[in-house]
């Protein structure tokens, strides 16, 4: 059988270091979902405002955020802010910045994409016109009804904490100190 080089995760402390980037990468992708959520429902809701300023401005974020490579991003905040302010930032705390940047436009597109979607229309039409109707002998919110005809809505804030756990391989050839 060949050797896999499996062998030197058991040999010295190494198991032991790898378990402990996995805790900073885990403690890394949870502050910054927590964080990106709530402001991506905030950006989400004023991406649809009919204001031309403030739909160029989120435009031109969402489009810095998706252009630009994350490895970029974090070179960017970890570096640049010691050279232009003076900070010296820890890599965590750079990694949770753009991080956080980067699910906040992620989850702010979902969201508007969700509020604008035929879905969330017929749900505000039916709730103002019939708020409940009857489940056999339940009376049930209309909204309840139309749960199955947007099945992405909570997966979306599952997905944001997958793919910033899954990016945060970036963030290790940050420095550490």
């Amino acid at each position: 059988m060949p050797d896999l080089g499996i062998s030197v995760l058991l040999k010295g402390k190494n198991m032991i270091r790898l378990l402990g980037g996995l805790w900073v990468a885990l403690k890394i992708s949870l502050i910054s979902v927590v964080i990106s959520i709530p402001l991506g429902i905030l950006l989400g809701i004023v991406m649809t405002w009919k204001n031309p300023v403030t739909k160029a401005v989120t435009r031109v974020y969402l489009e810095i955020v998706r252009i630009m490579p994350q490895m970029v991003l974090l070179f960017l905040v970890f570096f640049g802010t010691t050279r232009m302010f003076g900070w010296n930032l820890s890599a965590e705390f750079a990694s949770v910045i753009v991080f956080t940047f980067w699910g906040t436009a992620e989850m702010g597109d979902l969201v508007r994409g969700a509020l604008i979607s035929r879905c969330i229309q017929t749900l505000r039409h039916e709730v103002v016109a019939y708020p409940c109707y009857f489940f056999g002998m339940l009376l049930v919110p209309r909204f309840a009804r139309h749960i199955q005809h947007c099945p992405y809505a909570v997966g979306y804030s599952f997905c944001l904490g997958y793919h910033t756990s899954s990016s945060l391989s970036s963030s290790s050839v940050v420095p550490t100190g």
